[in-house]
């Protein structure tokens, strides 16, 4: 079977199958299935349908047309919303071409254009590969001009939009960056956020929506040092960015009279962002109590408590090693004291006291 479109394009690829045969009143019909490829047309609109065997027409009631449609835009991927700096890549599929040889093309986004990095196309489909460009807030239309060639230079370019009432480019604010008060970590002081004002301490937190891997980290304008960080997520994109970050705390004795709180302050990729929490740099000089465990005791008391105490050593050539203490009215039975660093190292001092008749019966 031949299928001829407007009287002057045929169509290729044709398969005739028999669906069925029914006999009515002696006489056998056939209802036959065709499937074709189409042909190109240069506009849009009706084109009547003619078929033919060996060259004879074959009459068809209800004189049937074919509809060409308008090319169009149909899907921006990724299908997410973009930030209005632009820079991102996406791809831009025109559906419903028809089997065309491109001669050249251009794409806009709300009227800029963009450059093309890669065209693709497959049967009547065509992927164009842009770079987006900067942007205001809100939807903007995406139109494709391509030029077809063998075509007359009357009928030779196409205009593809989207189709009415959908909007496949939305452009949004670029965020700002946010600093994860819980990620704050100090090393040495478990969840406690409190550093010696004298020493240099390490610590890490972790901040979103923002790729950076040599930020500047403060604390009151006195700069953090060894500052390194871990970027993660899309580089140009905020919405999927964090860094981890590590620095060292100055000392800042000089600075801070007493003890003081200051929060973290960091510079990243050109923003700045800082912490509701703060850290206390705490005068160690003033002896206090810095851990307590366990911290529960039983009402009838009896109980054993190790106690962490510090700024005891300040001024002395030696930390001292006894001590008196009370609860409230109630005098404590002190069985020993040894430094951290002799309890770290489980050295004689630890034996002693480990070892020794007042704390082994409680053990």
């Amino acid at each position: 079977v031949d299928v001829t479109f407007n009287g002057t394009a045929n169509a290729t690829n044709v398969v005739v199958t028999v669906d069925r045969v029914a006999t009515i009143l002696g006489t056998d019909y056939a209802t036959i299935k065709i499937q074709m490829s189409v042909p190109a047309n240069d506009k849009e609109g009706l084109v009547p349908l003619t078929f033919a065997v060996k060259g004879t027409n074959i009459p068809v009631l209800g004189s049937p047309v074919y509809t060409y449609t308008g090319a169009y835009i149909d899907a921006v991927t990724p299908p997410n919303t973009l930030l209005t700096k632009g820079g991102a890549t996406i791809k831009i599929t025109c559906a419903d071409l028809g089997l065309v040889t491109i001669q050249s093309a251009t794409v806009t986004i709300g009227g800029t254009a963009v450059t093309i990095t890669e065209t693709y196309v497959d049967a009547n489909t065509v992927e164009f590969t842009v770079v987006t460009p900067p942007k205001a807030v809100g939807s903007h239309p995406v139109i494709a001009t391509i030029v077809r060639a063998g075509f007359p230079p009357s009928t030779a370019t196409v205009v593809l939009a989207e189709l009415p009432g959908r909007s496949l480019v939305t452009y949004v604010a670029v965020p700002d960056p946010v600093f994860v008060e819980e990620s704050i970590r100090i090393t040495g002081r478990a969840d406690a956020l409190w550093v010696d004002k004298y020493l240099s301490t390490v610590i890490t937190f972790r901040v979103n929506k923002v790729y950076d891997t040599a930020p500047a980290v403060s604390f009151n304008n006195r700069a953090a040092t060894s500052v390194t960080a871990v970027a993660y997520g899309d580089p140009t994109d905020e919405r999927t960015q964090q860094i981890e970050v590590t620095c060292t705390v100055p000392p800042t004795s000089d600075i801070c009279a007493t003890s003081c709180n200051y929060p973290v302050k960091v510079v990243a990729n050109g923003k700045t962002v800082t912490s509701t929490t703060t850290i206390e740099f705490r005068d160690t000089t003033v002896p206090f109590v810095s851990s307590i465990g366990p911290s529960w005791a039983r009402p009838s008391g009896g109980g054993i408590k190790l106690l962490g105490l510090t700024g005891f050593c300040k001024g002395f050539t030696n930390c001292p090693t006894a001590f008196t203490a009370r609860f409230g009215a109630t005098d404590l039975t002190v069985l020993g004291a040894v430094t951290l660093s002799s309890w770290q190292a489980k050295d004689a001092s630890y034996d002693a006291l480990v070892g020794g008749e007042a704390l082994s019966a409680f053990l």
